[in-house]
């Protein structure tokens, strides 16, 4: 078989002044890499391999966790797969592994868009669009989902990004967030309650070092406070991560449980979250597409350093 004009799986883009550049793979819509300066701030797989631990990953149709895969819904109950099998939960949704086809590409943008048909405890119909802007200083992400079916559609929405700010471990670096609360949660990781961040390890309000913490933590911005913003920095580079209004919750991840044992604590998860963990079945701002009805949102990562 001649795989010599094979249909390529991934697409790179360029800042206007070629500071910056980006591979996003069609699979699930995945950002493998973010490079400025020659430096890759992500801690990616290679676009044409199996993705690890959703590095990268756009979740949707809901982000994190769902208990056993179980809701119900305008009173009908659902079983998703479950695909977390040492905790029994359905995590991170299925749109990671669709794949998107191309709307439209130039050098520094590119637009893809899949439809999706109604799948195993989700039977729901939508469109999904994912537009990426390489800028001068780091890549915007657009994202527009429309309900097509005949019903009203729960969603949420995250991405899943591994940051790095040098290479080595992430004890050094420092860390700053506009959250307020972050979620107390049982031995499978579903919600218990919100605490207040004041004055503990994970108050992160103002800049500080990580050190030796251990971190899985949904957090939740600041009630009334400006959109959420994330910084990431060392001696060397920073990272900030923000999002839209209707991004108000964030889970930090520093590693510690990953497989490899060579991929702990060498990056930070920081991914933004319309809803925080089981939303299907707490409520909490859990979305509702009626049918024909758009949403919009949208994520911002800017970079800033000495390059390598």
């Amino acid at each position: 078989m001649d795989l010599t004009n094979k249909p390529t799986s991934h697409f790179e883009i360029h800042s206007p002044d070629g500071f910056v550049s980006a591979v996003i793979s069609k699979y699930g819509g995945t950002v493998s890499s973010l490079i400025a300066g020659g430096f890759n701030f992500l801690d990616g797989d290679d676009p044409d391999l199996l993705v690890s631990s959703a590095r990268g990953q756009i979740l949707f149709p809901w982000p994190n966790r769902i208990d056993q895969g179980k809701y119900s819904y305008n009173g009908t109950n659902y079983q998703l797969l479950v695909n977390e099998i040492n905790f029994g939960n359905a995590i991170h949704g299925f749109v990671r592994t669709m794949t998107f086809s191309v709307a439209q590409i130039s050098d520094d943008s590119l637009i893809l868009i899949t439809e999706v048909a109604p799948q195993v405890g989700y039977p729901f119909e939508f469109l999904m669009e994912i537009a990426y802007k390489a800028v001068n200083n780091g890549l915007e992400i657009t994202f527009r989902l429309v309900n097509l079916g005949k019903m009203p559609m729960p969603m949420g929405l995250g991405m899943h990004p591994y940051f790095r700010v040098e290479y080595g471990v992430l004890d050094s670096w420092e860390f700053k967030l506009n959250a307020g609360e972050y979620l107390e949660v049982d031995s499978r990781k579903i919600p218990l309650f919100w605490k207040s961040v004041q004055g503990g390890v994970n108050d992160f309000r103002a800049l500080k070092e990580i050190g030796s913490l251990e971190l899985d933590t949904c957090f939740k911005k600041i009630d009334g406070g400006s959109n959420l913003e994330a910084l990431l920095r060392s001696q060397l580079r920073d990272i900030t991560v923000s999002a839209s209004e209707n991004f108000s919750y964030i889970q930090i991840y520093s590693g510690d449980t990953l497989i490899e044992p060579s991929r702990r604590r060498r990056s930070l998860a920081i991914e933004p979250m319309t809803c925080p963990p089981n939303a299907f079945n707490s409520g909490e701002s859990l979305i509702t597409l009626e049918p024909s009805q758009a949403w919009q949102g949208w994520i911002k990562i800017k970079t800033c350093g000495k390059g390598t």
